[in-house]
């Protein structure tokens, strides 16, 4: 049974009562993350999640650490580009401990001067850890690149140098804005103590109902740029980006299926006919990055570079074959069997009921169940799925990221096929 509610000073609680479940998982969704920063800031939502472990009036950051090893040590929080999360699974048991610990890091963190010094520079590590990963930093930088100087090209963990800039009172300051009950949401799935509503009254009604400033939401635009970043490594890392639709697009359900068709999933053609008939790439696949007004369909591509004109060529005959010919029954019946089943399975446990349930809420502004999603997926056409792509997936207006290994004559070769100037 899902009851959603306002405490007094209207942080709206959604509530997922399992009785037969053993464990009970909440989160704190804030509607914040780095579309909401702007140059100067960048980074600061991802410090703020990492500060908020790192002591309160009440505690420090070892009784917290213990507090959270002590209900099973299954404690984490992310920061995205639009919300950033705090979460947990626990014992219904320790659930009132969890909600309490979690109470206090929002209302009451210091953000000790030292302690945020030695917390930034353990970040500005992350930073550069992320940076050396090839595999991340291809989708950022196409991203970046594609949407900049829009905040939601900004990379989440900001740079060295915003990071380094950020102060104590410019946390509290973002917390003051952002964090406010009218932009957050408390989510919690699984088997729930009777004392649930008390508990969370106590350890939340606090939060100051400040009228959120939050910023409107400019959709950025899409500007489709190649753009090469020298790497000494053996093989390109390739994205490509498409501009495409949001997540509350009436079409991100067929953008689904189209994804699940190309590239998302090793029964894709993408997949099928590049890595496994041609051989020509170990990794291949395609992915939709939507957010609230806007969004991309992202092909990501790792491939020899002796190899890597002839992958990009297929990935487009490919996408024009499915815009000229469309697909078959049996493609679509398939597809969709893959989509409704990973629904299924991926809302089978505590963890994943609570956090579907609060982006649906967040993102969508409306409870979606699963099995109003699988409805609508069985309803999507042949040629729905082809007038997406012809819509979306023209060859002719794309942004595309490589990185990897100099080698003048590939990249020469690369440019040409693409008809792109770096």
């Amino acid at each position: 049974m899902t009851e959603l509610y306002s405490l007094s000073n209207g942080l709206r609680v959604l509530l997922d009562h399992q009785e037969h479940f053993k464990t009970a998982s909440l989160g704190l969704y804030v509607h914040v993350g780095s579309r909401n920063e702007n140059t100067e800031n960048n980074g600061i939502s991802h410090v703020i999640e990492h500060m908020l472990f790192k002591g309160t009036s009440r505690r420090d950051m070892k009784e917290i650490s213990k507090i959270i090893a002590e209900i099973g040590d299954d404690v984490n929080a992310y920061t995205s580009k639009e919300y950033t999360s705090y979460y947990g699974t626990t014992l219904t048991e320790y659930l009132p401990v969890f909600i309490d610990l979690l109470g206090d890091m929002l209302h009451h963190s210091e953000f000790d001067k030292e302690l945020l010094e030695r917390e930034k520079a353990i970040i500005m590590d992350e930073i550069d850890m992320y940076f050396d990963s090839p595999d991340d930093l291809v989708h950022e930088k196409v991203q970046y690149e594609t949407w900049y100087p829009n905040p939601l090209a900004f990379y989440i963990s900001g740079s060295r140098e915003t990071v380094k800039n950020i102060t104590s009172g410019q946390l509290r300051e973002f917390i003051g804005t952002y964090y406010v009950p009218e932009n957050m949401l408390l989510s919690v799935a699984g088997k729930l103590p009777a004392s649930i509503k008390d508990d969370i009254e106590k350890a939340f009604g606090e939060t100051n109902n400040n009228v959120s400033s939050r910023n409107i939401l400019v959709p950025p635009t899409f500007q489709p740029v190649f753009t090469y970043q020298k790497k000494d490594i053996e093989q390109y890392h390739i994205n490509i980006a498409y501009d495409s639709v949001s997540i509350q697009s009436e079409e991100n359900y067929t953008a689904t299926v189209v994804n699940s068709i190309l590239g998302g999933s090793n029964n894709a053609r993408l997949f099928q006919i590049i890595r496994e008939e041609m051989g020509l790439a170990y990794s291949i696949d395609s992915y939709t990055c939507g957010y609230e007004n806007t969004g991309l369909f992202q092909i990501d591509l790792t491939v020899n570079p002796n190899q890597s004109v002839v992958a990009v060529k297929k990935i487009f005959e490919i996408i024009n074959t499915l815009i000229k010919d469309g697909i078959t029954d049996e493609e679509l019946r398939i597809h969709k069997n893959q989509l409704i089943a990973e629904l299924i399975m991926g809302n089978e446990s505590a963890k994943n009921k609570m956090n579907n349930q609060a982006k649906s809420l967040l993102l969508y502004g409306k409870l979606i169940s699963v099995e109003d999603m699988a409805d609508i997926i069985k309803k999507i056409t042949k040629e729905e799925v082809r007038e997406f792509a012809e819509k979306y997936l023209s060859t002719d207006r794309f942004s595309v990221c490589i990185i990897g290994p100099k080698s003048k004559h590939h990249m020469d070769q690369l440019k040409a096929l693409l008809g792109k100037n770096i």
